[in-house]
């Protein structure tokens, strides 16, 4: 069995707004009778506090999975809600808004959906070398289009500093379908990734 894994995050913080877009694909080739198993997602968000313990956020994303059956999903909507902790060190936020997506399935036909989103976010840090930060961020939708239908995405990181601006990491996701759009396909998907990566 031979994986890529890919992973990049540009993000650009200002006092009162934040803008970020992150990328992600594993391509996992296991064997000739079963093939590839490759997920990709491509995704932003900008987010606004117009307030010092409130936050509006937009996301966009676009995703493939064929673990789940997923050929493509393309979805965009908001969430507000309270920034819990907010430091030069730590953050924590949690908050509740819609999504509209449009996916396609793997021999499935194309469907338009409403979810509702609840977002939980903690980050920490530190500045002082050996630089040490620590990601966590969930998405929930329970659709409102298909009710009994729950989609999760959960991803985690811990990542530490060996030399000037050289980190190692080692991330976690999950992501979660209740019923994925082919009925065929798994509903759970989770990945374990030891990475070296640079920051600029």
């Amino acid at each position: 069995m031979a994986q890529l894994y890919v992973n990049s995050e540009t993000f650009l913080r200002r006092p009162r707004s934040e803008t970020r877009l992150t990328f992600g694909l594993t391509q996992t080739q296991t064997d000739e009778e079963t093939g590839s198993d490759d997920r990709a997602a491509f995704e932003g968000q900008y987010v606004h506090y117009p307030w010092v313990r409130r936050f509006v956020t937009v996301i966009g994303r676009i995703e493939t999975n064929e673990s789940l059956g997923l050929e493509l999903r393309a979805q965009i909507g908001g969430a507000i809600g309270p920034r819990l902790i907010y430091t030069n060190r730590a953050l924590m936020s949690i908050g509740a808004g819609m999504v509209f997506n449009d996916e396609k399935g793997v021999d499935a036909e194309r469907t338009q959906n409403l979810d509702a989103l609840i977002v939980f976010r903690a980050e920490y840090y530190t500045y002082d070398r050996p630089k040490t930060n620590l990601y966590l961020r969930t998405q929930y939708y329970p659709s409102l289009s298909n009710l009994g239908r729950h989609r999760l995405q959960l991803d985690a990181s811990a990542k530490r500093e060996f030399w000037k601006d050289l980190f190692v990491s080692l991330s976690v996701y999950d992501t979660f379908d209740s019923q994925p759009p082919n009925a065929d396909a798994a509903d759970n998907d989770v990945g374990v990734v030891f990475s070296v990566g640079w920051t600029y």
